[in-house]
């Protein structure tokens, strides 16, 4: 739910509220047998390129409050800062952050300069080396200051940002990654993981894990499919047994 500061900060039901909420889809995920939670704060629309201390803050609160209850592995994506994620991240336990670790972007938020070098250089400096840095290689609300085959951004990535995961997604949240668009970038990427980042659902996963080493989900797990709902138990266990019987054959294959 949106946090505080934020314009769609529900200041009746304060911190509270927001924590509940987290929890409830947290524990449906976690029941639904997923492999391992995202913490997003999605719903601070518009996003800013650097939050402030008080988002940090109610990240933090909010997955310390539950973090106990996890028997999975988390994350955190603070769009549009990895920096602070990585503090979260560092703080709360977190294994993993989602980001724009490389490149720069303009659209929906103004320009996007990000700050790869700067995140790993306060990734050293806090001791969080053991957060891995998955880099959005497409920007789902804008595009690319300088066009790039999306290939050698993956590239670049990898040898100059140092990144441990790419994450390739459609043009919004909910919508498609391109299929032609993964398939490039699995191609360089060798040992690094590739995630899809938005669109995947029970229709398409077994088309996506086909050349994806996993994904992000999101929109197809809430209720109703929307993206800011909380999530759809039910939607997340059908979803779960298509993947993991899509493992299964995988397995079965050799």
């Amino acid at each position: 739910m949106p946090l505080p500061g934020t314009p769609d900060y529900d200041s009746d039901g304060g911190m509270a509220r927001i924590c509940r909420q987290a929890r409830e889809d947290a524990l449906r995920l976690q029941d639904g047998g997923v492999d391992a939670i995202l913490f997003a704060n999605e719903a601070d629309i518009p996003y800013q390129t650097k939050v402030g201390p008080e988002i940090v803050a109610a990240m933090t609160y909010c997955i310390g409050c539950l973090r106990d209850e996890l028997a999975i592995p988390f994350g955190v994506n603070l769009l549009l800062d990895p920096i602070g994620g990585i503090a979260v991240a560092h703080a709360t336990g977190g294994k993993f952050v989602r980001g724009y670790f490389t490149g720069g972007y303009v659209g929906d938020m103004g320009i996007l300069n990000t700050s790869g070098a700067d995140a790993l250089r306060f990734r050293r400096f806090i001791g969080a080396d053991e957060v891995r840095l998955l880099t959005n290689l497409t920007c789902a609300f804008g595009v690319p200051m300088a066009p790039r085959d999306l290939a050698a951004t993956a590239h670049g990535a990898i040898v100059h940002g140092h990144v441990d995961g790419l994450v390739v997604s459609g043009p919004a949240a909910g919508l498609e990654a391109d299929l032609k668009a993964l398939k490039s970038v699995r191609q360089v990427a060798r040992h690094v993981p590739v995630l899809v980042g938005t669109g995947v659902s029970l229709e398409n996963v077994r088309a996506m894990l086909s050349v994806a080493d996993g994904a992000i989900v999101a929109s197809s797990l809430k209720v109703d499919g929307v993206t800011l709902n909380p999530v759809d138990g039910e939607r997340v266990r059908r979803f779960m047994a298509a993947v993991k019987a899509f493992r299964e054959e995988v397995n079965s294959q050799g």
